[in-house]
C-alpha cells in the first residue's frame, strides 16, 4: 500500500490519525494502522549514521 500526504494546506505541527483497512477475515475485519505526520521544520539536520569527511 502506498500512502501520499499533501501537507501544503496544513499549519506546522504534529498530526496523528489511523489508516483503517477492512477485510473479509472474520477474525480481523478491521485493522487500524496508526500514522503520524510532522509538518514544518525539524531541529535535527542529520539522523544516526552520518559521518563527515
Amino acid at each position: 500500500m502506498t500512502v501520499n500526504f499533501d501537507a501544503s494546506a496544513l499549519t506546522d505541527g504534529m498530526y496523528s490519525a489511523n489508516v483503517c483497512v477492512f477485510s473479509n477475515d472474520p477474525d480481523e475485519t478491521l485493522v487500524k494502522v496508526p500514522v503520524n505526520l510532522q509538518v514544518g521544520s525539524s531541529d535535527l539536520i542529520f539522523m544516526d549514521g552520518f559521518e563527515a569527511p
